[in-house]
């Protein structure tokens, strides 16, 4: 009889690669980490699919969510509108010129 090596969920796997490639004043402040996936507002997903409702209270967490579309919606069309810039031009979206009331 032989004997099946133990599987490893993801989330083992990222621990471990983290243990491996990143030193060691990189850690978490816990021995069995969530290894988070995605989040949408309070809720934040592990890489197996587990949903948690997200209680640790960090600073923009509390305040406006995981990925809230009232935040990330502005910060992709301003993504979009232009990336580099130089002494040789002045980018018009960072100071729009309004018409002046009549």
């Amino acid at each position: 009889m032989t004997m099946q090596p133990k599987q490893t969920t993801r989330s083992e796997e990222v621990i471990r690669k983290h243990k491996e490639y990143l030193w060691p004043a990189v850690t978490n402040f816990y021995e069995h980490p969530l290894v988070a996936d995605r989040g949408s507002m309070q809720y934040v997903w592990d890489v197996e699919g587990r949903r948690y409702l997200d209680f640790f209270g960090g600073i923009l967490t509390v305040s406006v969510g995981h990925a809230n579309p009232k935040v990330t919606g502005p910060v992709k069309a301003q993504v979009m509108m232009s990336g580099v810039t130089s002494q040789c031009s002045i980018p018009n979206h960072f100071f729009p010129v309004r018409p002046k009331p009549v």
